[in-house]
């Protein structure tokens, strides 16, 4: 490998973990914000509605046996290390959201 390869090696893959490194934080940033537009009391469908404009957002329902529900979102684009938990009361009214 010549002088040329190398620095069009290391070039592009500088370029690559700067473009990376970018997604993962909108990615994180995006999960952060807006688990933190979710207080005590927001209905269910202002919560989906808002999870749904999300660009790297997923999010997941779970149910318990006592009626209440559970919404955990995160992104695959940082791996879903990072995730907001919003749990429901049988009324489908937020009690908490966690990040």
């Amino acid at each position: 490998m010549n002088r040329w390869q190398l620095i069009v090696l290391v070039s592009l893959g500088l370029i690559a973990s700067l473009v990376g490194g970018f997604f993962w934080n909108e990615a994180r940033k995006e999960v952060k914000f807006l688990c933190q537009n979710f207080k005590p009391g927001t209905v269910l469908a202002d919560v989906t509605r808002q999870l749904d404009t999300g660009t790297f957002l997923q999010y997941q329902w779970t149910a318990s046996e006592a009626g209440t529900r559970t919404i955990t979102a995160s992104s695959a684009t940082n791996f879903h290390r990072y995730k907001c938990v919003i749990k429901f009361d049988q009324n489908d009214r937020v009690i908490v959201a966690s990040y």
